[in-house]
């Protein structure tokens, strides 16, 4: 085999691990935005804290969530969202400072 299909074969490698990241994480928000409107609130941000698990504590097959939600009456609240990958349920946490 050529060096340049090799190369070929890795970039392709490496941009369909790319695009399946993107998508699981485009699902984990769309989670949080269906859960927002269920219980009547707007999304102000969706943040992904890269050092801090907030309240929980988690491991490889969880992500954690810092998310603004504001209410009817344009108040803000934070919420921490711990969301699994697989069978298990999605934990919510109101932030102690902000909370209704």
């Amino acid at each position: 085999m050529s060096n340049y299909f090799k190369n070929f074969i890795l970039f392709c490698f490496f941009a369909i691990c790319i695009m399946f990241a993107i998508w699981l994480q485009s699902g984990q928000e769309k989670r949080i935005n269906d859960w927002a409107v269920e219980n009547k609130y707007t999304v102000v941000s969706i943040e992904k804290p890269w050092f801090s698990t907030g309240p929980f504590y988690t491991n490889d097959h969880q992500t954690i969530y810092k998310v603004t939600l504001r209410n009817f009456y344009e108040k803000e609240y934070i919420v921490w969202f711990r969301l699994p990958k697989g069978i298990l349920q999605d934990e919510w946490l109101w932030d102690k400072e902000k909370h209704p």
